[in-house]
């Protein structure tokens, strides 16, 4: 006969009591309440999404495909679902399916716009769960952009282009170029020439890109042009110790070479007269001017076509010559005697160094000498140059995802002038080419901004100042990425509670969470001897294991290793507490109750655990099947404090909770003292002869 009943049509946010009683043929026995009063309720369970493990990795599907996302859906009351994308919108297509328990999106003929992260948000009163699915859709990339000719020879053409806008999903693998003779309608492959598409990792190949048109290959021949500025028509007038710049354009084909002239005398590139041609301009220019830099100056451009003139005027207003009088000049080391030149006449002295370099800089002693006496003057010599490298290492003060701070210590030599500003260039080192990041920086420190996330980089940085650029210093290379890492795996799950249908895992936090606050966990199961992790509900019967995932910014942390093995089934109820029924010094008798629900199997022994005082740990008591509710322990210490439980064991081999502890018991034999009855009636009566019978025990 069934004892359990389901009582229906009952009120919400009523209370009510129950009672129950038991029916014979003799009649209606006493009834059993059930104790306080009872609150009709509904039982509410926060949002769940139960996503499969491949749908937390990145989902690749072909363009032309059909997406199907399926993720089941937990919660009480039936939460709402709603699907989204991070970074666009779901098209009108797409076919959204949600119900109480799984929300589902279809999208048929997927192309590359549909990449991206979708979400998926679940919401009812208990609170709000939302996941995130990566999907990559694999297409053939678009046409390569701004395709155009730099240069035509007769023998070779020179063709840039940029990376198409969308790559399809793949990394780019690499380029094809192609050409057709203008007389021909179809083209070849080429190394290099004037049509171009390209392949992704994906093996799809783009459209091609617009064509050039017709080219023709042969060299253009243009003779030199120029053109200056009006104020050069005129003599520039400057002062002895500025700055002028004699400056032109070039024009012809070929580039034509330029070369300056001061005189009939070609002006080679110093640290003073720095010549800064290029291939659209001719520029002189002369720092700290002195007297003789002014004259005739002539820049001459040079092709296969002809040459060209340009002339330009200088005039330096300096001051007048050193004073009259004998010198000399001591305290010239020998080894700039290669170098050194020194003339002197009855009303002066020159001392003429050569390459002078920073090296001469310093306190120079001229010492005058007559038959009346002895004159000395120092003087200071300070050699303009450009300054030394900056003071490395180049330190790498934080790193992120996008950007990295440099910081490093301003040059050793200046130059003998002040720093003007830092030059810092970056230059990703799969490839030879450096970039600059900035060319005007004052501090020792810049923030690197807008760098790929997981791209290795080097850095460089030189001095400058108004005499030109000191070579580089260069920075080790650094990955830009997120300070931090994924977590490691969380501790081995353990199943602390199990029925037929439900079970409770509970395991411990990872021991290094990457640096990066975990964000959540990733529960997965599977049956014992399958090999594919799933999410159906649990079956009665079935032998389950359990692994787990920790998450935090910068992804998921491995595995945990494998939960033991455990079978969904109902547990069966704890024993009795037992009681002890004998005592001796060396042994104990302990008695107890089956347990009142055998969990569905009937049970099939106990296990008794003991406790020894001090001692906190539960000891197995027992080591062999006990199938009576009775056992005598023995191998106990005399005088010594025991507790002791009882643990049942069903035919499905679960093990119930343990019973109640038998309190505290000591180890020694009892002791009673000897005692005598005697009837009452005897008490009060006195009789000449006394037989007395009494009767004695002893324990």
């Amino acid at each position: 006969m069934d004892t359990k009943y389901t009582v229906k049509k009952l009120l919400e946010k009523h209370e009510y009591q129950f009672r129950v009683c038991a029916i014979n043929k003799v009649g209606v026995g006493e009834h059993a309440d059930v104790p306080g009063k009872i609150l009709l309720e509904e039982k509410l369970e926060a949002p769940d999404l139960d996503l499969d493990a491949d749908m937390r990795k990145m989902i690749n599907i072909r363009a032309a495909s059909t997406l199907r996302l399926f993720v089941p859906v937990r919660g009480r009351p039936a939460p709402e679902v709603k699907w989204g994308k991070a970074d666009g919108e779901i098209k009108e297509t797409a076919q959204i399916d949600n119900t109480g328990n799984y929300a589902s999106l279809v999208i048929e003929n997927v192309d590359r716009f549909d990449s991206g992260k979708y979400t998926l948000t679940a919401e009812n009163a208990s609170g709000v769960k939302s996941v995130f699915i990566s999907v990559r859709v694999l297409d053939s990339p678009s046409p390569p952009t701004n395709f155009v000719v730099k240069e035509i020879t007769k023998n070779s053409v020179t063709l840039t282009w940029e990376p198409p806008h969308l790559d399809g999903g793949s990394k780019i693998k690499h380029y094809i170029v192609e050409k057709r003779e203008s007389t021909r309608k179809v083209y070849s492959p080429i190394t290099t020439c004037n049509k171009m598409s390209w392949k992704n990792a994906a093996g799809a190949v783009s459209k091609p890109s617009e064509s050039t048109g017709s080219i023709t290959a042969k060299d253009e021949v243009v003779p030199p042009k120029s053109e200056t500025d009006p104020m050069y028509n005129q003599t520039i007038v400057i002062n002895a110790g500025e700055t002028f710049n004699l400056e032109a354009s070039v024009e012809g084909k070929p580039i034509p070479t330029a070369q300056w002239f001061k005189g009939n005398l070609e002006v080679e590139n110093s640290a003073r007269a720095e010549i800064r041609n290029t291939d659209f301009k001719a520029l002189l220019v002369v720092k700290d001017a002195i007297r003789v830099d002014g004259g005739q100056y002539t820049l001459v451009l040079t092709n296969v076509a002809g040459s060209k003139t340009i002339p330009f005027s200088v005039k330096v207003l300096d001051r007048p010559g050193p004073s009259e009088g004998p010198l000399t000049i001591s305290n010239v080391t020998e080894e700039k005697c290669s170098l050194i030149n020194v003339s002197s006449t009855l009303s002066c002295t020159k001392l003429y160094i050569k390459d002078a370099n920073k090296d001469d800089s310093g306190k120079y002693t001229v010492t005058a000498t007559s038959s009346i006496g002895t004159a000395t003057e120092e003087i200071t010599v300070i050699i303009l140059d450009k300054p030394g490298p900056p003071t490395g290492p180049v330190k790498i003060e934080e790193v992120s995802s996008n950007y990295v701070t440099l910081s490093w210590e301003p040059p050793e030599y200046t130059g003998g002038c002040p720093i003007n500003n830092y030059i810092v260039e970056k230059r990703d080192t799969t490839t030879t080419a450096w970039q600059i990041v900035s060319a005007t920086i004052a501090r020792t420190t810049i923030k690197v901004t807008k760098l790929k996330t997981g791209v290795e980089y080097q850095f460089r940085v030189s001095a400058e100042n108004r005499y030109g650029k000191s070579s580089a210093i260069v920075s080790p290379a650094v990955i830009a990425q997120y300070p931090f890492s994924e977590p490691v795996a969380p501790g081995t799950p353990v199943i602390s509670s199990v029925t037929k249908d439900s079970m409770v895992v509970e395991w411990k936090p990872p021991t290094n969470n990457g640096g990066s606050p975990i964000l959540g966990y990733h529960l997965e199961r599977k049956e014992k001897n399958n090999t594919r992790f799933r999410t159906t509900e649990l079956e009665e019967g079935i032998e389950y294991e359990f692994r787990v995932y920790a998450e935090n910014v910068a992804g998921l942390s491995p595995a945990s290793k494998l939960s033991e093995s455990t079978v969904a089934r109902d547990p069966c109820d704890s024993p009795g507490t037992p009681e002890p029924i004998e005592i001796t010094r060396n042994h104990v008798t302990l008695q107890w109750t089956k347990p009142q629900y055998d969990g569905g199997s009937a049970i099939t022994g106990y296990v008794i655990e003991r406790r020894k005082h001090p001692d906190t740990r539960w000891m197995k008591a027992s080591f062999t099947n006990i199938i009576d509710t009775q056992f005598t322990l023995t191998g106990l210490t005399e005088d010594c404090v025991y507790e002791f439980r009882v643990i049942a064991r069903n035919g499905a081999g679960i093990l119930s909770q343990p019973s109640q502890s038998t309190g505290e018991i000591t180890a020694k034999d009892e002791i009673e003292a000897p005692a005598a009855t005697m009837d009452s009636k005897f008490k009060d009566m006195t009789i000449p002869i006394i037989n007395l019978l009494f009767t004695t025990y002893s324990v």
